[in-house]
């Protein structure tokens, strides 16, 4: 196996270069697509797609640091030397590195645009609503501070009410002191 005595550049750069070109054909593709498609696509914060503009710049940043890593390890020792004193140079590994992290760079800046499926608003009417009334029976609703007295005056309020409401379902809660009565639901 032949020792490397520096990354090899020219191939990072190509790598870089086809990754660059492939991913944004890839992404306008994808969204003409959905555009065409999915007419319910939407997308929440379109103002981040300005963001994905970062990843041609971090490529050209990561080149840049691969030949300043390149140019200090031609200064830190003779050429033949280096294979020697730093036996793991891999380019391999160093860009699997880069497209992992700049795979998942891309992935969280489309994650803040924040694309949405499927949403399309329907006006929906009710027809009624749920409604529990609770009444005390105890021997304290048998005072007649109100006429005819307390229980009563709360039975004719009861039905009065089941009067107005039309489609409604309706449940009394009935009860006495600390003892929960019966439930009963008419419809």
């Amino acid at each position: 196996m032949k020792l490397r005595a520096k990354y090899n550049f020219k191939a990072l750069v190509i790598s870089v270069i086809i990754t660059e070109i492939m991913f944004w054909v890839l992404l306008v593709g994808v969204y003409l697509a959905l555009l065409k498609f999915v007419p319910t696509m939407q997308f929440h914060n379109p103002k981040m797609f300005w963001a994905l503009l970062i990843i041609p710049a971090i490529s050209l940043f990561y080149l840049l640091a691969v030949k300043v890593k390149n140019d200090n390890i031609n200064r830190f020792a003779e050429s033949a030397l280096v294979p020697y004193v730093i036996p793991d140079i891999s380019s391999t590994r160093l860009i699997s590195k880069f497209f992992l992290f700049r795979f998942g760079l891309s992935l969280i800046l489309i994650a803040l645009i924040d694309p949405k499926v499927g949403t399309k608003l329907e006006e929906v009417k009710t027809t009624g609503m749920d409604l529990f009334i609770c009444l005390d029976v105890s021997s304290s609703m048998l005072a007649e501070d109100i006429q005819p007295n307390r229980l009563e005056r709360s039975k004719q309020a009861i039905y009065q009410l089941i009067q107005r409401l039309e489609g409604d379902r309706i449940g009394l809660i009935v009860f006495a002191g600390s003892d929960m009565g019966s439930v009963v639901t008419f419809e």
